[in-house]
């Protein structure tokens, strides 16, 4: 399985290396990237998305990288810059 996002996320790379005004091929080659266990690569993709229509969407992914880097901390923090209600 982990080889179809290897896969999607070359896909997207292309796609927003020929279409950078389409912000949903970055959010999905920095999902592709995530679900792949690239997490560095994951990060550094979604901190280059900056249409604000995609901010919680791109909070809520770098949310989930950084659990899975055992960075709770962070992640909550991350959680509380969007409108998501934690604890």
């Amino acid at each position: 399985m982990s080889q179809d996002f290897l896969n999607s996320a070359r896909v997207y790379e292309q796609l927003s290396k020929f279409y950078p005004e389409v912000t949903e091929y970055k959010l999905y080659l920095a999902q592709s990237h995530y679900k792949n266990g690239d997490f560095d690569q994951a990060l550094k993709v979604s901190q280059s998305i900056n249409d604000p229509a995609y901010q919680q969407k791109v909070i809520l992914l770098q949310s989930l990288i950084r659990y899975e880097q055992d960075e709770i901390q962070h992640a909550k923090a991350l959680l509380r810059q969007g409108t998501y209600k934690i604890k």
